[in-house]
């Protein structure tokens, strides 16, 4: 099995880093594997005129719309199904984009591929849910499940910044791509495909035999850090200093009181920071917990049987990653509250609180952000 085509899906910050690392690999190795981003017209025609920008390199990078791809399948004569050639869709939108993606942008690629060979899709959004759609939307057969590890940021032409134009993503964590089908067993030829493209594009893809509990390990993660950092507007230094200033004698038993001085008042949140720098780290940490918490009664598997069962060790895996971080970096959903645009708030703690009712686990620090992020949105001016 070979991969013709390989089309990404947005150009935020992990779309443009992924888009890039196969572009240099695609360009300098001369496979003959079609690679493109498929955008509407209006993107397209900014990101031509403005440009997109990967650590400052301009990336030149070939653009498709749902139009031309039905004008060329209008155009195309009758191809012979060929089981070996695999057309490849890499989703890389926020989450509350991908129902969009799927109605507006993904359809006629997808019916027009099918007709040649097969086709899959995998999302690295965040969150345990976009696999269950696309499975819906496109056929449970052409889906694999994905999950993404990376510190990268995204500006647009108009973030202000005196003379950079163009849209600009800056990563210093490549991190790790992880694929893995819904089922444990040995990898099937479209995953090794997968995979070795990506690995051979200098992009780290881990093939995982339990690619589910991988994925609530990242919802985990991104439970304590990205909404604890876009709730205080601060960024991944606060967490590793915040560490080292926790006082002696401060326990998990003093949550609740952490939990009554939030506030959707961004001053007063700005001075909770300042008098507490180790407040952050402690509502990071509870925060996970609670999803160790739910994960030792969610299935891994859809027959049941063994659970998700995350443990402390997988905190500490995401604390000896943030060590590593650049302190001044933020996750992508403080960025967006900085911003006043909707945040993933309700596929972090939103789906933690629909899980904590169904198995009966109190979730009160996810609840509490929840709130807090909600209230806020609204502040900062998200639609």
């Amino acid at each position: 099995m070979h991969i013709t085509n390989f089309y990404v899906v947005g150009l935020g910050a992990l779309g443009t880093m992924y888009a890039t690392q196969l572009a240099h690999y695609v360009e300098e190795s001369k496979v003959p594997t079609s690679l493109k981003v498929i955008v509407d017209a209006g993107r397209k025609e900014r990101y031509l005129k403005e440009g997109v920008y990967c650590n400052e390199e301009e990336v030149k990078l070939s653009y498709v719309t749902p139009g031309e791809i039905e004008q060329e399948e209008a155009d195309a004569k009758e191809h012979a199904f060929d089981p070996e050639s695999l057309t490849v869709f890499m989703i890389c939108t926020k989450h509350h984009h991908l129902k969009q993606v799927m109605e507006e942008l993904l359809p006629s690629f997808v019916r027009y591929h099918r007709q040649q060979g097969p086709v899959v899709l995998f999302a690295v959004t965040n969150g345990i849910e976009s696999e269950g759609l696309l499975a819906e939307k496109f056929g449970k057969e052409n889906v694999l499940y994905s999950m993404a590890q990376s510190a990268a940021y995204r500006q647009s032409s108009d973030s202000g910044e005196e003379g950079k134009k163009g849209f600009r993503t800056s990563y210093s964590f490549a991190g790790k791509a992880h694929r893995g089908e819904e089922k444990e067993g040995e990898p099937t030829p479209r995953l090794t495909c997968i995979a070795e493209l990506l690995n051979r594009a200098g992009i780290d893809c881990v093939v995982q035999a339990q690619i589910k509990r991988v994925m609530w390990s990242k919802l985990m993660f991104n439970c304590g850090v990205n909404q604890v950092l876009a709730v205080f507007l601060s960024t991944y230094g606060d967490l590793q200093t915040g560490k080292k200033e926790i006082p002696d004698g401060v326990t998990p038993e003093d949550i609740p009181s952490l939990l009554s001085q939030l506030t959707d008042d961004p001053a007063q949140l700005q001075a909770l920071r300042a008098e507490k720098p180790w407040v952050q780290h402690q509502l990071y940490i509870a925060a996970m917990k609670e999803v160790i918490a739910i994960s030792q009664h969610e299935p891994l598997y859809t027959d049941g049987g063994e659970r998700i069962a995350l443990t402390e060790a997988d905190i500490d895996y995401y604390e000896d990653m943030v060590k590593g971080l650049v302190p001044t970096y933020a996750p992508s959903m403080k960025m967006d509250m900085a911003a006043g645009r909707k945040t993933e708030v309700e596929v972090f703690a939103g789906t933690i609180m629909q899980w904590g009712a169904k198995y009966g686990v109190p979730v009160p620090v996810n609840t509490k952000l929840f709130e807090v992020a909600v209230s806020l949105e609204r502040r900062y001016g998200a639609a």
